[in-house]
C-alpha cells in the first residue's frame, strides 16, 4: 500500500486487485493442496503488518523471513507492506530542529542523560507529533475506505471459495510496533463485517492504550478475538534500548519516544510498554490474554526493533498460532 492506504503502483513492490484475488484463490488453493488439506479441513491464515520505521527494502527483508517460516508451518501468509519509512523522515527532521543546540558528549552524557532525554522530548514534540500522526493516519487508512488495500483484501476473501465456510478459516493477525495500530483498526472494522480472529499477536506494540481499549478489548470480550498474545521489552530493557541513539543520543526506546513526545508532547500510555500494560490491561483480568517480557525463553529480543528478526520470537508466535502453549 502507498501512504494513503491504497494499493501501490510505484516502487519495487506493486500490487493490483488481480494480485489480491490470485493470492486468496489460486495461491491459497495451491497451499491447501500442498499441505494435504481436504475440503473439510480448516486452514490457518496469518496477516502480517510490519512496523512504522520500515523502509520498503527493510519490509521486503522482513517478508523474506516471515513468509517462508509461516508457510513451512502450514500457515498461509499475507504480508501487508505499507510505505512509511518513518525513521529516515523523523531523524532528518529532528536533526534540523536541533541544529545549533549544545549537546552533552563523552562522560558528561552519562551524567546528564535523563536531563538530555527530557530536553529532547520537549524540543521535538511539535515536529515529532506531526510525523507520527501522519504514520498513524497511514495505518488507519489501510482499512477505512472502499479503496483501501485492507478492504480490497476483505472483499477478495469474500469472493474466494475458500472463505465460503467461515469455520474452515482460522485468521491470525501479527503486528510489530506500529503494525499494531494498523491491526487494531482491522480488528474493529473487519470484525464488524463478520470476521473472527483465532489470535491477535503483537510484538512491541506502538498502539495507544486508549485506541486498543476502544477497538480490540471489545472484540476480546465478545470472542471475535479468541486469543490475544503480546511480546514486549521489560521496562528495564526499554530504559536502555539503544534503537533511538541515532536521534542525537536519545537513550530510551522508541516507545518511550512515542509516549513522551510523539503524542503532542503529553505523556501517553502505549500498549507495548510493560508498565502501562500492567497498570491498564492486565488489571482487567481478561480471559485468553497472555504476555511475555523480553528477553526471556519465549523471546530473545533486547531492542524494540529486534522482535521481528528474532528467531525465538518468531517460533513462539508461530507456536501460538498453531494453538500450542509456551
Amino acid at each position: 500500500m502507498a501512504n494513503n492506504g491504497r494499493l501501490s503502483n510505484t516502487g519495487d513492490f506493486r500490487t493490483q486487485e488481480s494480485d489480491i484475488t490470485a493470492l486468496v484463490t489460486h495461491h491459497l488453493g495451491m497451499a491447501r493442496t500442498a499441505w494435504g488439506l481436504g475440503k473439510k479441513d480448516p486452514v490457518d491464515i496469518a496477516i502480517y503488518a510490519h512496523g512504522g520505521l520500515t523502509s520498503e527494502n527493510d519490509a521486503g527483508e522482513t517478508a523474506a523471513k516471515w513468509i517462508p517460516a509461516l508457510y513451512e508451518n502450514k500457515i498461509f501468509p499475507i504480508f501487508l507492506m505499507w510505505e512509511t519509512d518513518l525513521w529516515s523522515t523523523l531523524k532528518g527532521r529532528l536533526e534540523d530542529v536541533l541544529e545549533g543546540q549544545p549537546r552533552p558528549t563523552g562522560g558528561l552524557f552519562d551524567v546528564v542523560k535523563d536531563w538530555w532525554n527530557e530536553r529532547l522530548e520537549k524540543l521535538l514534540a511539535a515536529p515529532g507529533t506531526a510525523i507520527w500522526s501522519e504514520m498513524k493516519q497511514n495505518a488507519d487508512a489501510i482499512s477505512n475506505t472502499a479503496e483501501s488495500g485492507g478492504i480490497k483484501l476483505y472483499k477478495a476473501c469474500q469472493q474466494s471459495p475458500y472463505f465460503a465456510d467461515p469455520s474452515k478459516v482460522r485468521l491470525h493477525l501479527v503486528g510489530h510496533s506500529a503494525g499494531s495500530i494498523l491491526h487494531s483498526h482491522v480488528v474493529d472494522r473487519l470484525g464488524g463485517q463478520g470476521w473472527k480472529f483465532e489470535s491477535v499477536n503483537f510484538m512491541a506494540p506502538a498502539v495507544r492504550v486508549d485506541l486498543f481499549e476502544k477497538t480490540v478489548i471489545p472484540a476480546i470480550k465478545n470472542d471475535k478475538v479468541r486469543r490475544f498474545n503480546q511480546f514486549h521489552l521489560s521496562d528495564d530493557m526499554e530504559q536502555k534500548d539503544p534503537t533511538c541513539k541515532p536521534i542525537l543520543g536519545y537513550s530510551r526506546s522508541l516507545l518511550y519516544l512515542v509516549s513522551q513526545f510523539l503524542e503532542k508532547g503529553e505523556t501517553t500510555p502505549i500498549l507495548g510498554m510493560e508498565k502501562y500494560f500492567n497498570s491498564t490491561i492486565a488489571s482487567k483480568k481478561l480471559k485468553n490474554v497472555h504476555t511475555w517480557a523480553a528477553p526471556g525463553k519465549e523471546s530473545k529480543s533486547t531492542t524494540h526493533g529486534g522482535f521481528d528478526d528474532d528467531q525465538v520470537t518468531m517460533a513462539s508466535v508461530i507456536a501460538l498460532m498453531k494453538g500450542k502453549a509456551l
